[in-house]
């Protein structure tokens, strides 16, 4: 073979390998590939296997066998996966055989709470992660998921019966403010709305058909009530628009002159109280033989008692029972330390604290002007006095005044002079009130109580 042969044989030989190579690298399979109604997925003619990002989606190709594309719920590395039809990654609400799930921004099948654009939904723990309707106990609260699977805030009834969940969705209990109005829902069982007359913490209330608290007047069964801006039921004596009305220990109005207990209320023709006339049943004087010598520590009851024998006076008149001297003295040297303790005498302490102990209503007086309206009101007027007409330079005394004549006097009564006893202005009973801190220690020298 000559050398002209040789060279046209080996570039013969070069253009068919370069052939060679070029179809091969043609042939090479690269991304989704359906082979006999199966898809896989190819990357330099290799089949790929797991999660794989095919433009902006996720599918699952199988680890095991051929590694097809996957479809439907997969559990995969601890977590459940939805995949379409098409074998892309489900992301959000699915719902299969009228169940209801949610898989996250990763895919994963979620559980709990899970919030879902402007809503929130709860999806259980349990078994495959269903989305949950109706009322639920979650987490030592309850919620309550609507139809469409939402969490439901506000009113909301049910059976005939009117539930509220919050801005946190929990259904709550006690007094709740819901626009403009006052609602209450029972703290026991189901909270409930409730509706009616409710005594609650120690007050009455009252609340219409749609749960909302009645402010003002309300005609009632028994009669007409009165409702303050917090929606408590008033008794006694009440001013409403600048006029007096009087209203009984039931708390309905009086509409004509009327005597309950140790109070008789004046009513005019068109219902305004004209005045009420206060009774204190017994004068008691701590002089009196009957417990003057009991020793109360070091100190006998005659020279220290003017305090326990005011109250007693007092609160014998708004109990409408005995009460005598020595039971309040009893209470307030055994049980407290505001008598004959620190010193001779009761502090300023003791009357707040038998106020409470016999379940009478007290009110600082901190004006004369105040005091005359306690006194309008029917209220009995506990005073510390000092240097004056009950009072001394050396000593302070504690007295009780009550109603107002037509001069505008109020009526003392002195529990250790009787002869003090009689009408006297409000002003002299306000300008020789006693000036001792020990005496004010409760926060007045003066209280109304009722």
């Amino acid at each position: 073979m000559n050398k002209k042969h040789i060279i046209n044989f080996f570039f013969l030989i070069i253009l068919v390998s370069i052939s060679f190579v070029s179809v091969s690298a043609e042939e090479l399979l690269n991304g989704l590939v359906e082979e006999n109604g199966t898809k896989y997925y190819y990357v330099d003619g290799i089949k790929q296997i797991g999660f794989q990002k095919i433009g902006e989606d996720i599918y699952f190709f199988g680890r095991l066998n051929d590694h097809p594309m996957r479809t439907g719920t997969l559990y995969i590395d601890g977590y459940y996966y939805h995949f379409n039809a098409d074998g892309k990654m489900h992301k959000g609400l699915l719902t299969e055989n009228n169940t209801t799930y949610y898989f996250d921004e990763e895919g994963k099948r979620a559980s709990g709470f899970q919030k879902i654009g402007a809503d929130t939904y709860f999806f259980g723990r349990l078994n495959d992660n269903p989305m949950r309707t109706g009322t639920l106990y979650i987490n030592g609260d309850y919620y309550h998921f609507n139809a469409d699977g939402k969490m439901h805030k506000g009113l909301l009834t049910e059976n005939n019966t009117t539930y509220y969940f919050d801005e946190e969705g929990k259904r709550v209990s006690g007094f709740q403010k819901i626009g403009n109005d006052t609602y209450f829902f029972g703290r026991l069982n189901d909270n409930p709305m409730r509706t009616g007359a409710l005594y609650i913490d120690g007050d009455y209330y009252f609340f219409k058909e749609d749960g909302k608290m009645v402010i003002g007047w309300n005609e009632e069964e028994q009669g007409k009530a009165y409702y303050d801006n917090e929606g408590k039921k008033v008794f006694g004596v009440k001013v409403i628009d600048n006029k007096y009305y009087a209203f009984s220990k039931s708390g309905y109005q009086f509409t004509e002159t009327t005597k309950e207990g140790n109070k008789k209320y004046y009513i005019t023709e068109t219902g305004e109280l004209e005045k009420v006339v206060t009774t204190i049943p017994t004068y008691y004087n701590q002089k009196d033989s009957k417990w003057a010598n009991k020793k109360y520590g070091a100190r006998k009851f005659g020279p220290t008692g003017c305090a326990p024998t005011s109250m007693a006076m007092a609160f014998e008149s708004i109990l409408d029972k005995k009460v005598l001297p020595t039971t309040v003295a009893d209470y307030l040297y055994n049980k407290t330390k505001e008598y004959n303790r620190k010193a001779a005498g009761s502090s300023g302490l003791a009357i707040i604290k038998a106020s409470k102990h016999f379940n009478i209503k007290y009110e600082g007086i901190n004006s004369k002007e105040e005091l005359i309206e306690r006194l309008k009101e029917g209220k009995i007027v506990f005073a510390a006095m000092g240097n004056g007409k009950f009072g001394t330079e050396r000593w302070n005394h504690a007295i009780i005044v009550v109603n107002l004549n037509e001069s505008g006097e109020t009526y003392a009564y002195d529990p250790l002079e009787k002869s003090n006893n009689g009408w006297i202005s409000p002003s002299r009973i306000w300008q020789e009130k006693s000036k001792d801190p020990d005496d004010k220690l409760g926060g007045a020298f003066l209280y109304a109580l009722s």
